[in-house]
């Protein structure tokens, strides 16, 4: 079965779930992203980004301040 992490994301600070050590497929593998905005990511964010920032890092909204998402 693996592992469900509770994960904080380094960009907003908002928790959310990570799949990627389970057997269950992750949902960021939903998102298409090139391999320049992959490599801009990992320079500056260590970890999984949540849902709501890795959707608006896929549409190229890459300047966006670190904020929480209200819910």
């Amino acid at each position: 079965m693996g592992v469900i992490r509770f994960k904080q994301c380094p960009s907003c600070n908002d928790l959310f779930d990570c799949y990627c050590e389970s057997d269950k497929e992750c949902w960021c593998s939903e998102f298409k992203l090139s391999a320049d905005r992959l490599k801009m990511l990992a320079k500056k964010y260590t970890g999984c980004l949540c849902p709501d920032c890795i959707e608006k890092f896929s549409k190229g909204d890459i300047g966006f301040k670190q904020t929480t998402h209200s819910n």
